[in-house]
Formats: structure tokens, C-alpha cells, sequence
């Protein structure tokens, strides 16, 4: 092999193998008598399956106007972004679940800004469940005004938060755990459904809502014989 010029990335590398795997070796007089050689680390490691097909899904969902329709506070209020179902045969591999919060900006008449993370904090909690339970336990010990966080509350009945049974993340933005190479499946024809909960009434003028799902779509098949190779 020639002398690699410095500073080059070397994607693929060269290794001694004796003998090649019979019969994939040629013969000593077409190989001119060198010693076998098997590529390694070559740049085809890093490409995925040709079955898999990497995604982006945003989807909005407005404010609620007139938030209250009752003599009575209607809180907790639950409000569905997107209820969706994995292909039949296909897995649905996510690495990243993102809530965003749109406010008015103050400026222009339909001009929106992002809320940043923290001031959803009392106000606003974020659900993703995948089936019938969430990806991980969320419960917390925040406050909305006095009442502990709801966990899988319904329209207008407050849970009190159970170990294990969290499924509320109070703050806007990512929601998945902060783990390096983290990525939660959803098996195929499971539904899956991103909602906000709105905890009290916000004092800031929300507009819109958004959720982020980021991932790759691969054969069930494929899949399984991943997880299958897995231990521990």
C-alpha cells in the first residue's frame, strides 16, 4: 500500500490473513505470491441496511381559545398533538422526542417566538407514550400552584403522582433521557401519541404547540435479530 499523506482520514485499512477464507483467494500466480490480505474498518461499516429509512416528523397543534368554558378551573387539561400508529413489519427506532412552545413575540400581529424551557415549569407538562406507557418515569416533585404534578391524569380529575407511574416532563424541549447513544422502538402496529398537559393557566400568551419525533424505520425482521445479539 502507498504511504498514507499526513493528515488524511483513513477510512478503510488493510489487515494479514493466513490463510484467506477458501475459496476466495486467488491463486499464488494471479496474486503475484503477496500475502492475503482482508479489508477492515472500511468505510461500509458506518452505512446502515438497506432496509433502513432515517425520519424527521414535526407536527402543531394550536392553543386552546377560550381556554376556560366553565364557572369551574377545567385543569388539568390534556390535549393530544399527534395519535399515530407504527407500518405493520416495521419498527420504529426513535433517538429524540422534542416538545416546543410558541409564544406571541410582542412585535408583528401573528409573529411567534420559542419559549425557552424553563418557563413552562408549573404551567405546562409533556407526555410521550409509546403504547400504553411511557418511554420512562417522569414524576417529579414540582408544584403547579399547591397541587403535585398530575400522572396520566384525565380531563378535569387530578392523580396524585405514584412511584413508577410518572409519565409528565415539566420542562419544554427534548424529553428522552440525556444519554449518549440513547433510542427507545416502538414494536410495529403499536400506537404511539404525544401530548401536553395544560396545568394551569399560563401567564404568558401561548399560541402553539410542537413535537419533534427523530429517528429510522427498520424490518421487523431485522430488528429482532439485532435485539437477539444483544447481552445482558
Amino acid at each position: 500500500m502507498a504511504p498514507r499523506p499526513p493528515g488524511q482520514v483513513r477510512l478503510g485499512g488493510t489487515r494479514a490473513q493466513a490463510p484467506s477464507p477458501l475459496p476466495q483467494e486467488y491463486p499464488p500466480e494471479v496474486r503475484g505470491g503477496g500475502a492475503p490480505v482482508q479489508l477492515a474498518n472500511g468505510f461500509t461499516a458506518w452505512l446502515p441496511g438497506r432496509t433502513r429509512i432515517f425520519f424527521q416528523r414535526f407536527y402543531f397543534l394550536d392553543y386552546p381559545r377560550p381556554l376556560q368554558m366553565a364557572a369551574f378551573p377545567p385543569f388539568p387539561i390534556d390535549l393530544t398533538i399527534f395519535k399515530l400508529q407504527a407500518p405493520a413489519q416495521q419498527v420504529i427506532v426513535f433517538d429524540d422526542v422534542r416538545f416546543n412552545v410558541y409564544i406571541h413575540s410582542g412585535i408583528g400581529q401573528d409573529d411567534l417566538d420559542l419559549l425557552p424551557p424553563g418557563r413552562a415549569v408549573t404551567f405546562l407538562g409533556f407526555q410521550f407514550s409509546n403504547g400504553n406507557r411511557g418511554i420512562t418515569d417522569y414524576n417529579t416533585n414540582i408544584q403547579a400552584r399547591g397541587t403535585p404534578v398530575i400522572a396520566n391524569a384525565n380531563f378535569g380529575t387530578p392523580v396524585a403522582p405514584q412511584a413508577g407511574g410518572g409519565s409528565i416532563w415539566p420542562l419544554a424541549g427534548s424529553i428522552v433521557p440525556q444519554l449518549d447513544n440513547y433510542a427507545g422502538y416502538i414494536m410495529p402496529n403499536t400506537e404511539f401519541t404525544a401530548k401536553v398537559s395544560i396545568l394551569r393557566a399560563p401567564n404568558f400568551d401561548v399560541r402553539l404547540f410542537s413535537a419533534l419525533v427523530s429517528g429510522w424505520v427498520i424490518n421487523e425482521t431485522e430488528f429482532n435479530k439485532m435485539i437477539d445479539m444483544l447481552k445482558g
